[in-house]
């Protein structure tokens, strides 16, 4: 069994959910629950804290991929933030869901950054289009 805690927290209305240790199979549902509680205003605005994490399994990127469209269904969005987490980091890039969703050093440079208008799936970073996740 590993351990895990996800956090919330409310920043100039957008909510950060900071991941804590392993998320595999076993906190699939307590990461959708969080998630979920993150996404309650309309349109959501969530940035996923990596910094803390130390793994990731596939199931864990599908909640995260869900948690995605349905903001973006509602007109928000879902940004990532990994710092230094170079294992973290790595997962998400093989999975092009860094392009997907945008990855950004800080939950600060998530925050700023201007929030997009009419898109699925907002800008990169980099300016350049995001892939669509396929999960």
């Amino acid at each position: 069994m590993s351990s895990y805690d996800v956090g919330l927290e409310a920043r100039d209305g957008v909510v950060v959910v900071t991941l804590t240790g392993e998320f595999d199979l076993s906190q699939s549902s307590a990461l959708e629950a969080q998630l979920r509680s993150a996404m309650l205003d309309d349109p959501p605005f969530v940035v996923v804290d990596f910094a803390a994490a130390t793994f990731l399994d596939s199931t864990a990127l599908g909640v995260l991929v869900g948690a995605a469209k349905e903001a973006a269904d509602r007109s928000g969005w879902l940004r990532l933030a990994c710092a230094e987490n170079r294992a973290v980091r790595r997962i998400l890039e093989l999975t092009q869901l860094d392009s997907a969703f945008g990855l950004y050093e800080a939950v600060d440079d998530a925050i700023k950054t201007q929030r997009p208008t009419g898109t699925a799936y907002e800008q990169t970073p980099s300016g350049e289009p995001p892939v669509t996740p396929e999960v």
